[in-house]
């Protein structure tokens, strides 16, 4: 990363899983500058690809990027944003599972602002447990897309499950 005052600002970088995708949106405020942005996708959060690019609005700006036919398992994004200078940032890096069998999954994660959706393909008692092991939240919820309200509980990393299935969820 090189010195100096980046031309943007981040305001959000999100992933959700779609029909046979994952959908990419972020947005950035007060780009100035800004060439593009290089998507990077990895599979361990240690080695990264690059699977497409897109091109800076300027100014106020949201974006999308559809990751077509994503394998099942785990998926690490990751946003590098060039100006054009050469100077560049890289956005935070999110995480989202996908997986056919998989009963239950969490989007986005790392939580953003007190909330997180859960993808259920079955009607389930979903529990939620802090790194002690302790039950802090537990609710019966129908198969489908359910936001959860996590605004009470203090940033860090939990386990949610549903089933047989848990998830590592980090709030912040």
């Amino acid at each position: 990363l090189t010195n100096g005052v980046l031309p943007l600002q981040w305001v959000s970088f999100t992933a959700k899983p779609g029909n046979n995708s994952n959908l990419l949106e972020w947005a950035t405020c007060n780009e100035t500058g800004t060439k593009d942005f290089i998507v990077q996708h990895s599979s361990n959060s240690t080695n990264w690809e690059i699977l497409g690019y897109v091109t800076a609005a300027g100014g106020n700006a949201s974006y999308s990027f559809i990751h077509n036919n994503p394998p099942a398992g785990n998926h690490y994004y990751r946003l590098v944003q060039r100006d054009i200078d050469d100077r560049y940032s890289y956005s935070k890096t999110i995480s989202l599972y996908t997986g056919g069998s998989s009963l239950l999954r969490v989007f986005p994660n790392p939580a953003e602002k007190g909330t997180t959706s859960i993808q259920l393909q079955q009607a389930s008692i979903v529990s939620m447990y802090n790194l002690s092991g302790s039950l802090v939240y537990r609710k019966a919820l129908a198969a489908g897309q359910h936001t959860l309200d996590l605004s009470g509980f203090a940033a860090g990393t939990y386990w949610l499950r549903a089933g047989d299935t848990s998830v590592k969820l980090i709030l912040q």
